[in-house]
């Protein structure tokens, strides 16, 4: 019976220490959630003063601690969002190095992962260059995990570390396809172009997943390189320079490209119908009737587009599918002659 007693007793007593546990936390979130809201209203103040040009920085009698740099980094973030005015973008920039990047440098060292990757993202976000060589630093040592080391790619790239782009060009497979493309957006074209004019020397990887990203956005001065790829010994090579004249503004001369329609690759065929298709270039159109009886349904599916986006398109399949001896070719004319008819 004694025991029974103290059981209850010792239950009842734990419970007391949970409730007052739980009173205790209650109020300390109260009291952090009202210093918080303290300091917004403060802080919004002095971010609007800042944006103005009416300060030089955010006045000192702010503690900077953690509740501080964490309201600054939302109301900076909501700020550049908002706001398209470059240059309050751009003192708002200066304002985040003053009072971010050192507090970043710290918490790059983090014992914590996840404090590191958010770090990693808000450096990127506010374009903290200051920080670069900090990154570098880590990102060369090969401790980190393999996501943490694919974001510090990406924050370097984004920050425009010449020394990131070297290494990457000069990879030989140890870096996925994904993570040069992402990294490779992230410069600016001028960088980009310096690249091209190198290509000659950087593996094939590395040559596609740049090659991908500028026929994204091709420039006028861009257009030469995709156009000596043509006569490149690789397939993967001449297809992207294939792809890219689908894009081009002007084409070059018929004969850069002409020969592509009797290729013994399909997918070249395929793109030069797709290239005739995209400049509406009448004068090819024997070729994509030939085209027509191609052995690969997605060449004969590229002729026939082509050929329906000429004024007389549908009179020239549908002569095909009254007159052409081969199957695939009046099948092939069947099925888009139908389709358009459907379609008016």
């Amino acid at each position: 019976m004694g025991l029974f007693i103290v059981l209850i007793l010792s239950l009842l007593l734990l419970n007391i220490l949970l409730l007052i546990y739980l009173l205790i936390r209650k109020q300390a979130q109260q009291q952090l959630s009202e210093e918080k809201q303290r300091v917004e209203v403060v802080l919004n103040k002095e971010l609007d003063l800042f944006a103005k040009g009416e300060i030089p920085r955010i006045r000192r009698h702010f503690k900077r601690d953690e509740l501080f740099f964490e309201i600054l980094e939302e109301r900076v973030g909501q700020y550049k969002q908002l706001i398209a005015d470059e240059d309050i973008v751009e003192r708002l920039n200066v304002l985040t190095s003053l009072e971010l990047a050192e507090n970043y440098r710290q918490k790059l060292k983090a014992r914590s992962w996840s404090t590191r990757m958010n770090t990693l993202y808000f450096i990127e976000d506010f374009k903290l260059a200051e920080l670069k060589d900090d990154i570098w630093t880590a990102f060369t040592e090969q401790n980190s995990q393999r996501d943490e080391t694919y974001q510090m790619a990406r924050t370097l790239a984004t920050l425009q570390d010449t020394r990131l782009l070297k290494k990457l060009t000069a990879s030989s497979g140890e870096w996925p396809d994904f993570l040069l493309k992402e990294c490779f957006r992230r410069y600016k074209d001028d960088l980009i172009l310096e690249q091209l004019m190198e290509i000659d020397h950087f593996t094939e990887i590395v040559q596609i997943a740049l090659l991908d990203v500028v026929t994204e956005s091709i420039t006028i001065s861009a257009q030469p390189i995709f156009i000596n790829l043509l006569e490149s010994p690789s397939l993967e090579l001449r297809v992207r320079g294939l792809k890219a004249l689908v894009y081009f503004d002007q084409l070059p001369e018929d004969q850069f490209y002409i020969h592509f329609h009797e290729s013994g690759e399909w997918v070249e065929r395929m793109l030069f119908a797709k290239i005739v298709s995209r400049h509406r270039k009448q004068r090819f159109t024997e070729i994509l009737i030939k085209l027509l009886s191609d052995s690969n349904w997605w060449v004969r599916q590229s002729a026939a587009e082509a050929l329906v986006n000429f004024p007389d398109g549908l009179l020239m399949l549908e002569h095909v599918y009254k007159k052409n001896e081969d199957a695939f070719a009046r099948d092939i004319a069947y099925q888009w002659l139908g389709q358009e008819v459907g379609d008016q």
